[in-house]
């Protein structure tokens, strides 16, 4: 009789289910899994895993938050949350392992799932259902397909490259060699015939880019095969787009269909648990993506479109950068002797791996006032020696120092705000 089990880790916690059996995660006490409770970024009840008879299964049960499969090919898939027009949000765990990110305010918290056996026949995808709304949407024209591919690049990269962060209309814009009207143009235009299609999250006038690169991924509407298509060539002058009808023509498959999501990957001894990405066997893969490989931070996740900053903006973003070094460069020694304490005089290399398991860049120095902030805010080694006032402090600061840095629209208040909020950390801080 096949083993029907599944490991499911979590840094070093491990938990084995069976049939019948299920396990929850999110940051509340009732969860099996018990993410960062103070970690407001992760909801109550983010998702479940559950054998539903024939198959092990993942379902996102958060009402906002989208979660992050990736496959043993290292190719990332959002699971989105349950609405009308979406697809299921819930998906085939995959053999020989699946690893779920989930996506908190400052860290990317990863559960790799292990399924004992393989499934006995390959899982396909669901029947798309006929009242879907993926069968009344008008076809892409390929200027459309070209922007919607360029926006949503860093979603169609494998595992690490991955970084589910919609490109900007100015980037788009830049990459195509076309204007930002008419990037905006493509984009809307699109949204709009889903939005006449019924599909939801995609209405009003805020920026939908995330929830359209989400809608496009999760439906195989575009793909990572988009990314070998031939660049668009640029129109000669700005025009207006003309009107497209007709339905849908089935798109090609992006990904093997017997894989839902894979592994974090890691290095080092300390990594060991995290299984290594599988090579992948399609005709013409295994390039390397020019990209850096670095995993996406948390905030990649939630980065709102932003046009120019103002003169006046940039100041105030970079008064902000220099409140939070200030209060790094008093941290930092400090906070290096309570990491030698606890860790070891190999402390940066444990930071390091405890970093690369959450699906994070690794440090190279306390003197990067982020990583100095974020390793004060999460590392175990300052439960205990720092009070939560100190720990959320820093949690605080950095944020507004990752606002700073990529955005640079921070106002006189939040300027306010970090002066407030640096001086209660260091209020706070031990002495030693």
């Amino acid at each position: 009789m096949a083993d029907d089990s599944l490991t499911v880790q979590v840094d070093d916690r491990r938990h084995t289910l069976r049939p019948g059996q299920a396990l929850t995660f999110g940051r509340d006490a009732s969860c099996t899994v018990r993410l960062d409770a103070t970690d407001l970024g992760i909801s109550r009840t983010a998702g479940r895993v559950h054998h539903d008879g024939s198959g092990w299964q993942v379902t996102n049960l958060s009402r906002k938050r989208t979660l992050h499969l990736v496959d043993a090919y290292g190719f990332a898939t959002p699971l989105p949350v349950a609405a009308t027009g979406w697809p299921s949000s819930a998906r085939a765990v995959g053999h020989p392992h699946t690893t779920v990110l989930v996506a908190g305010q400052e860290w990317t918290y990863a559960l790799v799932l292990t399924p004992a056996a393989r499934p006995a026949q390959p899982t396909a995808p669901q029947p798309v259902d006929p009242r879907s709304t993926r069968n009344q949407v008008p076809a892409l024209t390929p200027r459309q397909r070209a922007v919607l591919v360029a926006m949503a690049r860093g979603y169609l990269r494998p595992y690490p490259h991955y970084d589910p962060r919609p490109h900007t209309y100015n980037e788009i814009a830049e990459r195509l060699g076309l204007t930002r009207t008419q990037v905006v143009r493509r984009v809307e235009r699109v949204r709009e015939q889903l939005v006449a299609a019924g599909v939801l999250g995609l209405e009003g006038e805020g920026d939908a880019r995330r929830a359209l690169c989400e809608w496009l991924l999760a439906t195989r509407v575009i793909s990572p095969a988009d990314l070998d298509r031939p660049a668009m060539v640029p129109d000669p002058a700005p025009a207006t787009e003309a009107p497209a009808a007709g339905p849908v023509p089935p798109p090609a498959p992006a990904t093997p269909p017997t894989a839902a999501s894979g592994p974090v990957p890691a290095s080092g001894p300390a990594s060991a648990s995290v299984p290594a990405p599988v090579p992948d066997p399609r005709p013409g893969a295994g390039g390397t993506p020019a990209a850096k490989p670095a995993p996406p931070p948390r905030a990649a996740l939630e980065r709102p479109e932003t046009g120019g900053p103002d003169t006046r903006a940039v100041t105030i973003a970079r008064q902000v950068e220099a409140v939070a070094e200030d209060a790094a460069r008093e941290i930092a020694p400090l906070l290096e002797r309570r990491l030698v304490a606890y860790h070891g005089p190999d402390w940066l290399a444990a930071v390091n791996s405890r970093r690369r398991r959450g699906g994070h860049k690794p440090g190279q120095r306390l003197r990067d006032f982020r990583f100095c902030l974020a390793v004060l805010g999460h590392d175990p080694a300052t439960e205990g020696w720092a009070n939560r006032a100190c720990r959320r402090a820093a949690l605080d600061l950095n944020r507004l120092a990752f606002d700073a840095v990529h955005r640079g629209t921070l106002t006189v208040p939040d300027l306010e705000r970090a002066r407030k909020t640096a001086a209660r950390l260091l209020a706070n801080l031990p002495a030693g």
